[in-house]
């Protein structure tokens, strides 16, 4: 099993954020001794997002990704850098999903005032994540217009956070 197939197993039998993130401590714990936790969030944070392609704007998966980076499952450095991967995917290109994934980390960033990029990566790795962060504000602007949902405004708003982490 991996952890993607646990979060799926638990999302598709209704298992609540709090008994999936039990799940993962302990499915991690008995077996990812040599991953890094790097590799790990990166693991939680994909499985999450992987799902979304199926249940686009799912509450559930919302409450999963929330729990995982308020209880420290996942940093929100790495959430941000795996959903700008994600969002490349055309099976998530859903205004409001992507709109909801923005907010998750823009409230997180607000609420906890973690940075969105690790503070000691090097430029490089930084500047690959700005370019992701333009990624998604491009496709933002292909995707129809919703009054609900405020996709620019949203990925926007990420990559300023993204590019200026002072701010």
């Amino acid at each position: 099993m991996t952890i993607l197939e646990l979060t799926r197993n638990c999302f598709q039998s209704g298992i609540s954020a709090s008994k999936w993130a039990k799940f993962c401590k302990l499915f991690i714990s008995r077996n990812s001794s040599d991953q890094s936790t790097e590799a790990i969030e990166n693991s939680i944070s994909n499985s999450v997002l992987i799902l979304y392609r199926s249940y686009p704007g799912d509450p559930a998966l919302h409450d999963y990704l929330k729990y995982g980076l308020k209880d420290g499952m996942i940093s929100l450095a790495v959430f941000v850098a795996t959903l700008l991967q994600a969002a490349r995917h055309p099976e998530l290109h859903n205004a409001a999903t992507l709109d909801m994934l923005c907010r998750i980390a823009l409230d997180a960033h607000f609420s906890s005032g973690q940075p969105l990029v690790a503070l000691d990566e090097s430029p490089i790795v930084v500047l690959g994540v700005v370019q992701d962060a333009l990624g998604l504000l491009e496709i933002a602007h292909t995707l129809p217009v919703s009054h609900f949902h405020q996709l620019t405004t949203s990925s926007s708003e990420l990559l300023i956070r993204k590019s200026l982490p002072s701010i």
